[in-house]
């Protein structure tokens, strides 16, 4: 084993815990749904997510 690796596991595995507990139903469908998808399809998924919540942003003047 490596030097740290078994602390880095655990910090690893904890966060990995943190991150799926914070995360059920619709979410987990709609990103396991998305782990599925081949890379050309992850790409246009990002790009139209990014671009609504680019325009769900609140502009300069609504701060």
């Amino acid at each position: 084993m490596l030097r740290f690796g078994g602390e880095a596991t655990r910090k690893v595995q904890e966060k990995k815990d943190r991150w799926e507990a914070a995360i059920a139903g619709a979410e987990r469908e709609v990103l396991e749904a998305f782990l599925s998808l081949p890379a050309p399809q992850k790409k246009v998924a990002r790009e139209v997510i990014l671009a609504l919540v680019k325009a769900n942003a609140p502009s300069a003047s609504e701060r």
